[in-house]
């Protein structure tokens, strides 16, 4: 759980007569007057069991929808990612190619957002830029609290390290490690990962954990390439292209792990596909056209991954 939205249910649940007992890194442990002890392991629990209370406080709809609104600007909490007026450009020779131009757009916590876009209207880069493994050319990108524009080299490799999860297209497995040793090689990297053991179980490979990639089928690749990006705990998992080289059944399953990865363990999940159809499934669709964002939308009620016509 991040500090911004653990900082924001600490404000919510103290205003409903909530009694904070222990701000812990990855829960909230607190003692209701209403409901006695809980603890609050993600945002959408806490904000029920507070909005209940108010309810039982007969505070109005109207004045609950003013106090969310409140907490919300006050500690920025629906922003993971925000671009504003970024343009990329490479040289190419004797020239230039603006793969991104003048993008502004913001991206909410805990949520699945779907890049689309034909090939080269700057979808990759965008990822690129986000997962810092390459800088904007002018503009600012804030991810969570900071401006990842302004950091040099050794922070850009901390950030990468301990903030983002990368799942490719391609998998990009280590051939001579088996799939145990794939996971647990980047559990290692924070203080904070996850049982290398326990993603691969969670992605149903528990019976290839001693198997190497080229042992593994396309699918089975693809999720414990999921796994891995899980394992160290990132706050965001970008993708690229996820079920771009896999066949229709199978892009289903690993679809659905994502979706399932974002509830579970409250990532921000961002997906570049070329595949319009897994929009459905994504809270928000970014549309993106000569490095430009087309148009943008919100899914208010996203689709089952299963109700999607591939």
């Amino acid at each position: 759980m991040s500090q911004k939205v653990r900082k924001y249910l600490i404000s919510l649940l103290s205003m409903v007569n909530v009694s904070i007992l222990i701000p812990k890194k990855d829960d909230i442990s607190a003692t209701s007057p209403v409901s006695g002890e809980k603890i609050f392991t993600n945002l959408e629990m806490a904000e029920k069991a507070s909005l209940s209370a108010m309810h039982s406080a007969g505070i109005s709809n109207k004045e609950i929808d003013m106090i969310l609104y409140s907490l919300h600007s006050e500690v920025n909490i629906l922003k993971a990612v925000t671009f504003e007026n970024v343009s990329k450009t490479y040289n190419v020779g004797d020239s230039e190619v603006t793969a991104l131009d003048h993008v502004s757009f913001s991206i909410e916590d805990e949520s699945v957002t779907v890049i689309l876009g034909p090939s080269g209207s700057g979808k990759s880069t965008m990822l690129n830029l986000i997962g810092g493994m390459d800088r904007a050319s002018s503009g600012c990108i804030r991810v969570s609290d900071t401006d990842i524009s302004k950091l040099n080299e050794f922070e850009l490799t901390e950030y990468r390290r301990k903030k983002i999860g990368f799942v490719f297209q391609f998998y990009n497995l280590i051939p001579s490690l088996n799939a145990l040793e794939n996971v647990s090689i980047v559990a290692k990297m924070t203080s904070h990962s996850f049982d290398a053991k326990e993603m691969i179980r969670s992605v149903g490979l528990e019976d290839r954990c001693q198997h190497f990639p080229d042992e593994l089928s396309g699918g089975e690749m693809q999720r414990l390439s999921i796994a891995r990006a899980i394992c160290k705990n990132p706050d965001i998992l970008l993708c690229d292209e996820p079920t771009g080289a896999l066949d229709s059944a199978t892009g289903r399953s690993v679809l659905q792990l994502l979706t399932d990865m974002a509830r579970k363990y409250n990532k921000t999940v961002i997906i570049v596909t070329h595949n319009a159809s897994i929009a459905l499934c994504a809270n928000e669709v970014i549309h993106l056209k000569d490095g430009r964002i087309e148009f943008s939308k919100k899914n208010e009620k996203p689709l089952n991954v299963d109700e999607v016509n591939w």
